[in-house]
């Protein structure tokens, strides 16, 4: 799907708008601020985008309208400035759709307090691999670990349940090495519940780990997550496949 310019506009017009930090919580309504938000962002694409009227894609016309109901929902029970941040991207994220977005692209820049296990996950071929700054602390899991289950929920469907619900488009198999660290990142969002233990397959087998939760700084996230995304690249190569067709 190609989208307008208006869609651009719009998503620049609710950052602008809604930008403001949880510092001021005790004297903004969230609530009412994710409401009117929500409604801004229904009105312009019913008004300038082809989606909810295109009969070819039937996923953006059911998000369209299931999404808004769904998210407005979630915005009653809103009380901070994080409620007020993934019920937005709770609407916007669901449609899995690249050039529609709001709340500004660099996501680390959202002034979200954030908490993490003391280790965060990259993405290798359909596996959550460990990556850690301490290889050293027998606390953690040791790097390279294979995240196999959280409280019981395998950790593929974790990945869809907070990934692509909330951070971005991880129905697209490339787009999963920048997302995939976000999975041990808690941003304090209302309707995800941190995980308490966590099964990783090691060199000595299968082995569970407590999570201790605790404090990270922006800047050290920041490079973690620029580590993470980028120390595993996918093979180049060229296969044939078919009758004279070639897969580069």
């Amino acid at each position: 799907m190609r989208h307008g310019a208006w869609t651009t506009i719009a998503a620049t017009m609710i950052f602008g708008a809604c930008g403001a930090s949880d510092e001021s919580a005790s004297d903004t309504p969230w609530r009412d601020r994710a409401l009117m938000d929500l409604d801004f962002i229904y009105a312009q694409l019913g008004g300038h985008h082809p989606g909810p009227v295109d009969t070819v894609n039937p996923w953006f016309r059911d998000w369209y309208e299931r999404g808004y109901e769904s998210a407005r929902s979630r915005a009653q029970s809103i009380t901070n400035y994080a409620g007020y941040y993934f019920a937005i991207q709770y609407y916007m994220v669901g449609f899995q759709d690249g050039h529609l977005g709001a709340l500004g692209d660099y996501r680390i820049e959202a002034n979200l307090d954030r908490r993490w296990p003391g280790f965060l996950v990259e993405y290798d071929r359909g596996t959550f691999l460990v990556m850690r700054n301490n290889g050293s602390d027998p606390e953690l899991p040791p790097t390279g670990s294979r995240l196999l289950s959280c409280d019981g929920v395998p950790a593929s469907a974790m990945a869809d349940s907070i990934l692509q619900t909330y951070i971005g488009l991880w129905s697209v198999n490339g787009v999963r090495p920048r997302l995939a660290p976000w999975l041990f990142v808690d941003e304090g969002n209302p309707w995800l519940q941190r995980p308490e233990s966590c099964v990783f397959e090691t060199n000595n087998g299968q082995s569970e780990w407590q999570l201790d939760w605790r404090p990270i700084e922006q800047s050290s996230l920041a490079t973690m997550l620029v580590g993470a995304a980028t120390s595993r690249k996918p093979p180049i190569g060229i296969r044939e496949f078919g009758e004279r067709n070639w897969w580069i």
